[in-house]
């Protein structure tokens, strides 16, 4: 019998700057083992740290910010990956919008804002 009823914490993830505000607000995760956190109030704009998870160790790739965002976007409020890993779509509120990212070709941790 399968005992699903015990977890236990494997690993913590805490952001890797001292700017950061709400980490944690919003989470998704694609099939490439890539895990995207929102943190919406990281310097009063927001940000959403790149994360990949490796034989269950997560380690940081990119903090995606946003040049043109002004004090209270929030920016990571919600965030979401398509299965195929090539998106990243994050919910500004602040600024009524939703930014679009997309991996670069390249480099399989890399992401880019669409404008």
């Amino acid at each position: 019998i399968d005992d699903f009823n015990t977890w236990s914490e494997s690993e913590s993830v805490s952001p890797e700057d001292s700017h950061v505000g709400s980490f944690g607000a919003s989470m998704s995760i694609n099939n490439d083992n890539m895990l995207f956190v929102g943190a919406p109030t990281t310097n009063n704009k927001g940000a959403i740290y790149v994360l990949s998870i490796d034989n269950g160790v997560i380690a940081y790739n990119q903090i995606l910010y946003h040049s043109s965002m002004a004090s209270s976007d929030q920016l990571g409020q919600s965030v979401a990956a398509s299965k195929d890993g090539k998106w990243l779509y994050a919910s500004a509120p602040g600024a009524g919008t939703i930014r679009a990212y997309k991996l670069k070709e390249t480099d399989t941790t890399t992401y880019n804002y669409m404008s």
